[in-house]
């Protein structure tokens, strides 16, 4: 496969892949001046189409490991969490694809070192009904 994916005219920018409900979206991030470019992958004509929409999916990003998740709750798709925090350490930074803005701001956002998204089990799984975890 082969495409000219050349989403910012210069510079160096953050690039990220996952898989949202089978298909394949690649996301590039330059700064907080500039939304992110999000792409899904065309597979009949192999080609990348650049979307503004995720269908209210929720992208956990990291340059190791990334999470696409469908989100039922209202007013939390479409989002983009990026591995940066606030700068008092409590909030992830999002962009907000319908708003077209980051929030908390990106300015002063912090980068932990070694970071990583957990995805809580939230179901009971019944082969362990009868041990403490």
């Amino acid at each position: 496969m082969h495409t000219n994916l050349t989403p910012f005219d210069e510079g160096s920018e953050a690039r990220y892949l996952v898989e949202l409900r089978g298909e394949l979206i690649a996301v590039f991030h330059r700064n907080a001046n500039e939304p992110p470019r999000v792409f899904k992958l065309d597979e009949s004509k192999i080609s990348w189409i650049e979307i503004e929409d995720i269908g209210g999916g929720t992208l956990f990003l990291d340059y190791r490991a990334s999470i696409a998740m469908t989100s039922s709750e209202a007013g939390h798709g479409n989002r983009l969490y990026f591995p940066r925090f606030s700068e008092d350490g409590k909030q992830a930074v999002f962009y907000d694809m319908e708003a077209k803005k980051y929030s908390p701001t990106f300015y002063g956002a912090k980068e932990p070192m070694n970071r990583v998204w957990f995805v809580p089990k939230l179901q009971a799984d019944p082969l362990m009904s009868n041990q403490l975890i």
